[in-house]
């Protein structure tokens, strides 16, 4: 999935390079598409969709990692190191490939 999510990103690197302008290599965090390329994923799962990476804590550098409508950010992995983070899954309940085993880590 990460391969996918980057695609758009890739393009504009080739779009750049083909206008003869100089590329934006700039990269986001691997775990999640950059912001600026959402309207390129939308109507994906790619971003703010189930599976994707999401944040419930403090930190306003995360504070748009949301998920989209009929999903929730659930600590599916907590970690000391990295807290606050989750994964989008059903919000009504339980569906098939949901997580049902959490942990910490």
């Amino acid at each position: 999935a990460v391969f996918f999510a980057d695609l758009p990103r890739r393009r504009a690197i080739v779009e750049q390079f083909a206008a003869g302008s100089h590329p934006d290599f700039t990269r986001g965090f691997a775990a999640r598409p950059d912001a600026r390329y959402a309207e390129a994923l939308k109507g994906t799962d790619l971003y703010n969709g189930w599976g994707s990476i999401c944040y419930r804590g403090e930190d306003p550098s995360f504070k748009d990692w949301t998920c989209g409508t009929g999903l929730r950010c659930a600590g599916v992995h907590e970690s000391a190191i990295h807290p606050g983070f989750g994964t989008c899954v059903s919000e009504a309940g339980t569906a098939v490939g949901d997580p049902v085993e959490f942990g910490e880590i």
